[in-house]
């Protein structure tokens, strides 16, 4: 009797388990209704286009020998007389030179960092709130993609972090960095010399380092006399290279002109004194504001030449000249969801929302 009671135990307690394995991947796996996770999407209402970029500019001519370093950014603005280059015997006197630089700021921000006045008796709630925001500022920088301030954002990190090390004592100083640092920055000086000679700018505007060869030939009053047609064969052809002299440029004026060719068939989107937005397409220039200045049809090519005015000057917006974009009537921002999901119940559209297991 006993094994017979035995014989159908054993298979009986072997099933169960099974059988609750089979009841769990069952309900893991079976799943009466199709769910997808809603993304936050922006829609643009656009249009393609292929145009070039007319400024104000003014070229920035050196004939002498030597190794040019400039010493403004992109997009900065800078006044008549301004250096904005110094040139050097050889490459490896403006490496040092450079290196110079950044050295000397690495030191006086460590002196900063210590600085009886900014650690003794500070709150430290202070320094920590500091610290947090420069972190943030740090994150947001990164995450926009626009580099430009990401030296200054480092920097005030590691400056707030520095005090805050000081003040609850968890660093005693930098006193052997700076000794490190003051060695390094000696060693740098005596390599680096005096710059043969200094570049400066003739006009107030924005400096731009690189020239394209457009400078003299896509001008206002050439462009503006253009057929749609006769400009898209002249973005065809391309720019002769700039003189062997032109080592930069400056921007007169912060408003710009970017004169797109389109579709004849486009016409009825465009009008003057319309307000759109321009993204230039493989560049970190997106989302330029910008208004529609004229519309000019061409009947033997079956073009549009678009003049559009924008009063956004940027480290990526002084690098354009032809390009393609997008320029955008209208943008949606919004969940982004399958068609499929949309039903409408009791005349009303909408969609059914997980909420946990409901």
């Amino acid at each position: 009797m006993k094994k017979k009671v035995s014989k159908i135990l054993i298979p009986v307690l072997i099933l169960l388990p099974m059988i609750y394995l089979g009841y769990q991947a069952y309900r893991i796996l079976y799943r009466p209704y199709v769910t997808q996770t809603a993304v936050e999407y922006t829609m643009a209402d656009s249009v393609d286009a292929v145009g070039i970029t007319v400024r104000d500019e003014t070229l920035i001519r050196y004939s002498g020998g030597g190794v040019l370093g400039f010493q403004v950014a992109d997009g900065a603005r800078v006044a008549a007389g301004t250096v904005v280059g110094e040139v050097y015997g050889d490459e490896s006197q403006a490496i040092a030179q450079v290196q110079l630089e950044a050295v000397e700021e690495q030191i006086q921000m460590l002196k900063n960092s210590q600085d009886a006045a900014t650690t003794t008796g500070v709150d430290v709630d202070i320094l920590l709130k500091q610290s947090q925001n420069a972190t943030f500022s740090l994150i947001s920088v990164l995450d926009s993609g626009d580099y430009a301030d990401i030296a200054k954002a480092r920097n005030d990190l590691t400056l707030y972090t520095n005090r805050r090390q000081i003040a609850t004592g968890e660093s005693a100083g930098f006193d052997e960095l700076l000794a490190s640092l003051t060695a390094h920055r000696d060693e740098l000086a005596a390599r680096a010399a005096a710059p043969l000679a200094s570049v400066t700018t003739p006009v107030t505007g924005y400096f731009i380092s690189p020239a394209d060869g457009f400078e003299e030939t896509a001008t206002r009053a050439v462009v503006d006399n253009m057929t749609a047609g006769q400009l898209k064969a002249f973005l065809e052809s391309g720019a002769a290279a700039p003189a062997p002299d032109v080592v930069g440029k400056v921007e007169q004026d912060y408003k710009w002109r970017f004169y797109a060719v389109v579709p004849a068939k486009k016409g009825a989107r465009f009008a003057a004194g319309q307000q759109v937005t321009i993204q230039f397409l493989y560049t970190s220039a997106e989302n330029i504001p910008a208004e529609v200045l004229s519309v000019t049809e061409d009947t033997e090519y079956d073009l549009l030449k678009v003049e559009l005015l924008c009063s956004e000057v940027t480290a990526d917006t002084v690098a354009l000249r032809v390009q393609e974009a997008q320029i955008a009537f209208k943008s949606y921002t919004g969940l982004r969801i399958d068609k499929r999901a949309l039903h409408i119940v009791d005349g009303v559209n909408g969609v059914y929302i997980r909420y946990g297991d409901m």
